[in-house]
């Protein structure tokens, strides 16, 4: 007998089976009792454990009969099936305990019957005891039979249950999956802003998206549907339709025109694809207006047009070239310039066009204009034979993308060629002018000189011999001497100031005792009885430099203290001289009236400035210059 136990199915066959089967045992357990009844000398608790195994047999088909209602009125409790089958299978292995000591007590009964058969010749009522016996297992084994059949076809049945639900729910996740793309591709369709139309096998629009609509202006969905594909198009633009239609195939990206409710022509870019499904042959178009790009298209033309005309009006040679050094544009002025056609210049390198040494320099030029963030100025000079050469001065700057990547350079060059001429020109008269500024400089320091000696030789010994006549006449007489002595002091002031003349025009004591001493004699001279407060700083190493450049800073000590005193109304004078190194600072400050000198010595303002300009003369002269 089956040891484990089982869950039962609602199997017809399986309760005629169970009937049958019930009946049989407990036919074969009422022979048993007879038997044990009939026994010679049967056991004494033999009849009582038969007894219990009846009544443990009754139980479990009660069980048995319980799993079965159980199993059709709630399939799916699958907990209490759970129980109910322990139930069982604690029942099953106490009924085959039972059974296993019947065994054992018959078995021993057999062995004393048959001492006792030998001995009273009653072998009938043994055989019909173990007969019993021996039936009651052979239907219990069928009984057990049954039921693992049961469970087997359960198990078969439970395994395709199982295979169906797991297929049902693959199945509706499948749908599931199927719906949720359908409603993307759906929703991608209404939300695309390119008209999307869907066309059936006999050339009708099925179906046209909202952007098709609003491209075609259509007050609803019914107004494009069982339209013919060709009235969609301006006329004689859906040759390819037929085309389409032939078998199953893609048209490539084209442009054509649709018309609008208002029969305005629309320019789009139209894409379209035939495929085969249960209906037939069917097609989709994809149209994307164009509408704005032409425009833009056209706008960006004008641009063009208006660039190149721009171009051409620039009276300078202007060049476009890539990162290569291929030309990508040139205007007229260029042509002219360097000898070349736009043609042949097109896509062609520098050193295709100029001539070799000219197009390395170029290309140079070129790279360190790419390499540079603001423009680069450089000088070139184009020669070609038979032609005289030509100076020009050449901005280049490079050419960038959004993202700051090199796309070229565009170089425009003016002609300096005259402006050239020119300036050797002014240098020539410059140096002319320098020349002649230092001649004249040179003329007057000696005519000043001269001018001091006269005065010195001639008119100062005339003064001297007067005033000593005229103190001889005076030592004669008393009243006489009364007389004279007015024209004495006229004749000794004249005197005193045919020397300052004479030391201002060419001052000795500069060529005598040197820079300091004569410039402290010239503020004591002629600024401090007129100043509040001097204050002079000389500091020279060596003591004396070169006669020439003392001379120069004499003469810019003494022009600039003439001014203070003409021009300045100062009450405070500071002079400062300096050597630092091979150079002599002067400064000269004061604290009365000022002025711009930039702008004076600039011409800006009518006024004198012959003094200004003489001192920067003079500085010039000797590699100095004026700093305000």
């Amino acid at each position: 007998m089956a040891r484990r136990g089982f869950v039962l199915t609602g199997d017809a066959t399986f309760n005629s089976s169970l009937d049958v089967a019930s009946r049989q045992v407990k036919l074969h357990f009422r022979e048993l009792e007879d038997a044990i009844a009939q026994s010679p000398s049967p056991e004494t608790d033999l009849a009582a454990k038969v007894a219990k195994l009846i009544s443990m047999v009754d139980i479990y088909e009660d069980h048995i009969r319980r799993s079965l209602t159980l199993r059709i009125e709630q399939p799916k409790a699958e907990a209490e099936q759970q129980k109910i089958t322990q139930e069982g299978e604690a029942l099953s292995r106490a009924i085959h305990q039972a059974l296993t000591d019947i065994e054992k007590t018959l078995d021993r009964q057999f062995a004393v019957d048959i001492r006792f058969l030998a001995s009273v010749n009653q072998g009938l009522q043994k055989s019909g005891l173990w007969v019993a016996f021996v039936g009651l297992a052979m239907l219990l084994g069928a009984y057990a039979a049954v039921i693992q059949e049961a469970r087997r076809r359960y198990n078969a049945e439970s395994a395709l249950v199982a295979a169906n639900t797991e297929l049902e729910m693959k199945v509706q996740a499948r749908t599931a999956a199927l719906a949720a793309g359908e409603a993307r591709f759906r929703r991608l369709v209404e939300l695309s802003v390119d008209a999307i139309v869907l066309c059936g096998a006999d050339r009708t629009v099925a179906y046209a998206n909202p952007a098709a609509h609003r491209l075609l202006k259509s007050g609803g969905q019914f107004e494009l549907e069982g339209r013919a594909v060709e009235s969609l198009f301006a006329q004689g633009e859906a040759s390819w339709v037929d085309f389409l239609w032939e078998s199953p195939q893609q048209l490539g990206f084209t442009d054509a025109n649709v018309l609008n409710a208002s029969d305005e022509k629309i320019p789009v870019q139209l894409g379209a694809i035939s495929y085969f499904d249960v209906d037939g042959l069917r097609a989709q178009l994809v149209l994307h207006d164009m509408t704005v790009l032409k425009a833009t298209e056209t706008a960006i033309k004008e641009q063009l047009r208006f660039i190149d005309q721009l171009l051409e009006a620039i009276p300078m040679p202007l060049s476009v070239r890539d990162e290569r050094g291929h030309f990508l544009r040139i205007n007229r002025a260029y042509e002219i310039a360097y000898g070349c056609t736009r043609n042949e210049t097109r896509q062609r390198s520098v050193f295709d066009i100029l001539p070799y040494e000219l197009a390395g320099r170029i290309a140079q030029q070129d790279q360190a204009a790419m390499s540079s963030l603001t423009s680069q100025v450089f000088d070139n000079q184009v020669a070609f034979p038979g032609a005289p050469h030509r100076d020009f001065l050449t901005r280049a700057g490079a050419m960038r993308r959004t993202d700051g990547s090199v796309i070229g350079v565009i170089a425009v060059d003016t002609d300096v060629t005259d402006l050239r001429l020119k300036e050797a020109e002014l240098r020539q008269g410059n140096a002319e002018l320098e020349a002649l500024s230092k001649k004249l400089i040179q003329s007057q320091e000696d005519e000043r000189r001269r001018i001091a000696r006269d005065l010195h030789d001639q008119v100062g010994q005339i003064l001297t011999a007067l005033k000593m006549s005229l103190e001889m006449l005076g030592a004669r007489d008393a009243a006489v001497h009364l007389l004279l002595q007015r024209p004495v002091a006229l004749a000794d002031e004249a005197l005193s100031h045919t020397r300052s003349l004479t030391a201002s025009l060419h001052p000795h004591i500069l060529e005598d005792l040197g820079l300091d001493a004569a410039v402290r004699w010239l503020v004591d001279k002629f600024a401090r009885p007129f100043m509040a407060a001097v204050r002079i700083e000389v500091r020279l190493e060596p003591p004396r430099g070169q006669p020439a450049n003392e001379l120069v800073a004499f003469r810019v000590v003494q022009e600039a203290i003439t001014n203070v005193m003409r021009h300045a109304n100062a009450s405070r004078l500071r002079l400062s001289l300096k050597t630092r190194g091979k150079l002599l600072h002067i400064l000269v400050a004061d604290d009365g009236d000022g002025f711009d000198a930039s702008v004076t010595l600039s011409g800006q303002v009518q006024t004198a400035s012959l003094g200004l300009a003489s001192m920067r003369e003079r500085l010039a002269e000797v590699g100095g210059g004026y700093v305000d």
